[in-house]
């Protein structure tokens, strides 16, 4: 797994494939691992780059992240690669990195596939986030975690805990009232299953005010359809890309 030093921090990455590039980001407490079909299932075809977001995965450890440095390291990377604009893939919490991306660098960003967006936090949410990663982890998400993180997956949830009240960062993720904004052509996808953190309001939204975006809903799935279906996810997100 390749590392680059960008913007003081070490950041790591997963590299698959050659050809258009396409950024893809994980979710919340995760890393480039949880993502890891979708970067073989696109590699087929084209050039994948798949970072450990900031504080995250085998990225540097942090214990607080400034609002803009997740996107400002993704630009960075960008740069460092040769990567003038790229598709972007984001997975729940990257989902709103890849949004906020869009716009702040709107000249990067040639396609958006957001997975389970999230607009922004909300109290639920946020209480079943707490419950879920830290009080009462579901046996199949404690073995994803490990999947992802290794025996110390647990000092690696936590610290995403602290992270996601960094000062000010809840707030510059806040999205809902500029999803106007956002240019870019964008797939929305999400499982049919509605959950206090992935909402599927906030999917329907994002497909409603996005101005050219499209939807996919999969039945009987949960929040991620990238997660909980890989393939069918590969094939619906290659036959969004080939046609922006």
């Amino acid at each position: 797994m390749p590392e680059l030093h960008l913007n003081g921090v070490a950041l790591h990455y997963e590299q698959a494939g050659a050809g258009d590039p396409v950024v893809v980001i994980h979710g919340a407490a995760a890393s480039a691992s949880s993502v890891e079909p979708l970067v073989r299932g696109l590699g087929e075809r084209r050039l994948v780059v798949a970072p450990d977001l900031r504080g995250m995965g085998r990225s540097e450890p942090v214990e607080q992240v400034a609002p803009t440095a997740w996107v400002d390291d993704l630009v960075a990377l960008l740069d460092a690669l040769g990567i003038e604009r790229t598709h972007v893939v984001g997975v729940s919490l990257g989902a709103r990195v890849a949004m906020r991306l869009a716009l702040d660098a709107p000249g990067r960003v040639r396609s958006l596939v957001l997975d389970a967006p999230i607009l922004e936090d909300s109290p639920a949410g946020a209480a079943e986030l707490e419950r879920i990663f830290r009080a009462d982890v579901p046996p199949a998400l404690a073995e994803a975690f490990e999947r992802w993180h290794g025996p110390s997956w647990r000092a690696a949830v936590d610290r995403y805990l602290r992270l996601r009240v960094s000062p000010g960062l809840q707030e510059h993720y806040a999205l809902r009232s500029r999803l106007g904004e956002i240019a870019a052509p964008a797939l929305v996808a999400r499982g049919d299953i509605d959950d206090p953190i992935h909402t599927l309001e906030h999917a329907l939204e994002a497909y409603c005010e996005i101005d050219r975006a499209s939807l996919w809903i999969a039945p009987a799935t949960a929040f991620s359809v990238t997660r909980f279906r890989p393939d069918e996810a590969v094939e619906q997100i290659e036959r969004f890309l080939a046609a922006t």
